[in-house]
C-alpha cells in the first residue's frame, strides 16, 4: 500500500508546495499587468471553479488532510490536528510542510499489516472500510483536491503546466 498510495500522493503534495511558492510573484506581476484590476492574495485564496465547490484554500487543506489521514489509518498512528485557519499562501505551504514532516516521520515498517486494518471515517459512525477499499477511495479523492487546486490557479493565470503538477520523477539508468 505504501508505494501505491502514500508515496505517490506525497510527491504530489510536494509539487503543490512548489506551485504555491510561485503565487506571490504571480500576484505582484498581476498588479502591473492587469492595470486597475488587481489580484490580491485574498482573491486567490477564495477563488473557486464554480460556486458550489470549495475555494482554493479549502482544496489545499483537504488535500493535506487526506494524505495525513491516509497515513494515520494505514499505520494506526495519530495524525496531528490542524485548525483550518490559514489566511495566506505562506501559511498553507507551512501546513503542507507540517503534513509532509508527519508523513516522513513514519518508517515504512509501520505500514506492515496495513491490509489487516480497518479505516474508520469520522462522518461514518459505526462503519468502516477495508484498507483496500479505503485506499481506492482516498487516493482519487486526494487527487481530486490536488487537481482542483491546480486548476483554480491555472484558471487565474498562474503560468504552470503539467510538469509542475507531475513534479520530478527519478528515472533509473539502464544497467
Amino acid at each position: 500500500y505504501y508505494y501505491q498510495s502514500v508515496q505517490t500522493v506525497k510527491n504530489q503534495v510536494i509539487s503543490l508546495c512548489d506551485i504555491l511558492a510561485k503565487v506571490p510573484a504571480f500576484i505582484e506581476t498581476s498588479k502591473t499587468a492587469w492595470g486597475n484590476y488587481m489580484i490580491d492574495e485574498n482573491y486567490v485564496l477564495n477563488s473557486r471553479i464554480t460556486a458550489d465547490m470549495f475555494p482554493l484554500s479549502r482544496q489545499i487543506q483537504i488535500a493535506g488532510d487526506n494524505l495525513k489521514g491516509m497515513v494515520a489509518r494505514m499505520t494506526d498512528i495519530q495524525a496531528p490536528k490542524m485548525a483550518d485557519d490559514e489566511t495566506t499562501i505562506a501559511q498553507l505551504i507551512d501546513r503542507l510542510e507540517k503534513t509532509l514532516l508527519f508523513v516522513n516521520s513514519i518508517p515504512e515498517s509501520a505500514y506492515e499489516n496495513a491490509d489487516q486494518r480497518q479505516a474508520r471515517l469520522p462522518h461514518m459512525t459505526g462503519k468502516f472500510l477495508t484498507m483496500g477499499n479505503y485506499v481506492s477511495f482516498a487516493v482519487p479523492n486526494t487527487y481530486f483536491h490536488l487537481t482542483t487546486a491546480y486548476n483554480i490557479l491555472r484558471q487565474l493565470g498562474l503560468k504552470i503546466g503539467k510538469s509542475d503538477f507531475m513534479g520530478t520523477v527519478d528515472f533509473e539508468d539502464d544497467k
